[in-house]
């Protein structure tokens, strides 16, 4: 008898008009779409991957009406994207945090030393090479902005999100910004 009061609380306040709210639900991406498979390599550590994935999750939402992400640790099922570490040395005008090389593929490749000695955020770094490898390039007070910033957005921003619908030959408007709130 005890296992129906969970219902009947939540009917009585359903038709008292006192139910909460639903918890916000990103669209559904339909399984259809074309999958987007990423590699992510099993040499980062575990705090590292929770930020890059995060990024990925966000790219998913924004580009939810074209495709869907798919991730991976296995190398042979990554067609599409490679994730994996690098190491570059400061140069005279900065640091270099990730390099995404759009030939053969798109490999990504960022570097855990310039990343932790500038307390910056794995997320925010994937987030704005994943750009690159969508196609985006340079821009100013943008997620696209070249070096680091705090004038950049933290997340996909509209001009971001039009110029990777354009590099992708996608209407404009198709790819979702995340800046307004409605971050997945």
């Amino acid at each position: 008898m005890l296992h129906w009061i969970p219902l009947f609380l939540s009917l009585f306040l359903f038709a008292c008009g006192r139910a909460p709210a639903p918890a916000p639900v990103a669209p559904p991406t339909s399984p259809s779409l074309p999958a987007m498979i990423v590699f992510v390599s099993p040499e980062f550590k575990e705090t590292e991957k929770a930020g890059i994935y995060a990024a990925l999750r966000e790219w998913g939402f924004a580009l939810r009406s074209h495709v869907r992400i798919t991730i991976t640790e296995r190398y042979q099922d990554a067609s599409q994207f490679i994730v994996s570490l690098g190491h570059w040395e400061p140069e005279e005008d900065g640091i270099i945090l990730g390099v995404t090389s759009r030939l053969y593929g798109r490999m990504i490749r960022l570097d855990r030393t310039a990343i932790e000695t500038n307390n910056l955020e794995w997320r925010h770094v994937m987030l704005h090479e994943f750009g690159h490898a969508l196609g985006a390039d340079h821009s100013f007070l943008t997620l696209m902005h070249p070096g680091i910033s705090w004038r950049a957005p933290d997340c996909i921003d509209m001009e971001t999100a039009d110029e990777v619908a354009k590099a992708k030959k996608w209407k404009k408007g198709t790819v979702h910004p995340t800046c307004s709130g409605a971050a997945p």
